[in-house]
């Protein structure tokens, strides 16, 4: 669990940096010990895939496809995270392009994103790597004030 401080660290930056995420509020040591935890049971039943880029011994991004559960688990959900001076070299173009390959091997036949319009960077990354907008949620969160749509796309394996 000696990874823990790192992905705390991570997560917690994009609420620091105040970004449009999913992730509204800081977490604790104890909350991202269990997630930590959960992730690592969820490899080991091949229901998840997890990948972190380290550099200079510090955790800097986290990729992660989660399987679905009941009448879609062929299919899976990706999310990202990547540390503030760490965006737009590649490495999240990289990871992603992991996922997908290991998705498949492990039997996936679908990848589903949600991301807010606002998030160019990750918009533009997605579709790069063959992701359509298949949807998109009007109004799906409110952050500070304002509303964000989201936006759902697929990538078929």
């Amino acid at each position: 669990m000696e990874d823990v401080n790192g992905l705390l660290e991570l997560n917690n930056s994009a609420t620091t940096e105040d970004l449009d995420t999913e992730q509204v509020r800081v977490l604790s040591r104890e909350e991202a010990t269990f997630l930590l935890k959960d992730m690592l049971a969820r490899m080991a039943r091949k229901d998840a895939l997890d990948l972190v880029a380290i550099v200079d011994s510090r955790i800097v991004a986290n990729a992660t496809v989660i399987r679905r559960k009941d009448y879609s688990s062929p299919v899976g959900e990706y999310g990202m995270g990547i540390m503030k001076g760490y965006r737009g070299i590649g490495i999240g173009t990289a990871m992603l392009q992991a996922l997908i390959d290991s998705s498949r091997e492990i039997g996936l036949k679908v990848l589903i994103s949600r991301t807010f319009e606002s998030n160019i960077g990750a918009r533009k990354m997605l579709e790069h790597s063959g992701f359509k907008e298949v949807g998109r949620i009007p109004k799906a969160h409110e952050r500070k004030g304002r509303y964000l749509d989201e936006i759902v796309a697929a990538l078929e394996l």
